[in-house]
């Protein structure tokens, strides 16, 4: 669980100057709410920050239910950590701009996103407290092969539905000091050589990940075999 949890926070970090582009627009429409104080302001923006985390882990807990109910079938549940490796590898690959396939999953829930968006719209300029949530949990359904990706990953890694919903909790929490508008990490996290770099770490953590359930695709004979050597050399 550590491992993946700190999975989920660097694909967060790593991914922040392209949350940036696809949220920051948003995010500075609370900077300028009409008629309200800067703390206010900054209130709304929390808040908004709060309904798009709270919809990534809501999104993780469903998906995260469905997996784990189907990985009590039998070897289902090794075929989805193969899956989990799998997809933690490609994000590392999209992340250190060696890889771009999953851009391809933002497409087909575009026609969707634009009716979100435009039924969110409703509620700007952004006055209350509980229109900033709401606008937060519709944004957390916009379109991204990112955030697609790393739930796929958070519900075939995780052994409950709960634990699923913290990943991508995590991975959110990843992103809010450069939607927050530090942009130091803004600045960090979009050079090269930082995405680069977490996105080789990721891929590392793709392949440890990995490593248990092949272990488990070893034939039976080789694995029967070490085991009469040992018991030999034991006498």
């Amino acid at each position: 669980m550590t491992v993946n949890l700190m999975s989920a926070l660097l694909i967060g970090f790593a991914s922040s100057a392209h949350c940036v582009f696809m949220c920051g627009g948003i995010s500075a429409a609370f900077r300028a709410a009409p008629d309200q104080a800067p703390g206010r302001q900054n209130l709304l923006g929390l808040t908004f920050q709060l309904g798009r985390l709270l919809s990534y882990g809501l999104t993780g807990v469903l998906l995260g239910g469905l997996v784990v109910t189907a990985g009590q079938v039998s070897d289902v549940g090794l075929l989805l950590r193969i899956l989990a490796g799998l997809l933690l590898i490609g994000m590392g690959l999209y992340l250190a701009n060696f890889w771009h396939g999953l851009a391809w999953l933002e497409k087909p829930l575009a026609p969707i996103w634009k009716k979100l968006s435009a039924y969110a719209s409703r509620w700007l300029p952004v006055r209350k407290i509980s229109h900033a949530l709401m606008i937060g949990a519709i944004w957390g359904w916009l379109p991204c092969g990112l955030v697609y990706s790393t739930l796929a990953w958070a519900a075939t890694a995780s052994s409950t539905a709960w634990e699923s919903g913290l990943l991508m909790v995590a991975m959110g929490a990843g992103t809010l000091p450069a939607m927050l508008g530090i942009s130091f990490f803004s600045r960090i996290m979009s050079k090269k050589i930082t995405r680069t770099s977490a996105g080789l770490i990721l891929c590392l953590f793709g392949l440890w990940t990995l490593w248990m359930p092949l272990q488990n695709l070893m034939p039976e004979t080789a694995i029967h075999g070490e085991h009469l050597q040992q018991m030999h050399s034991e006498h």
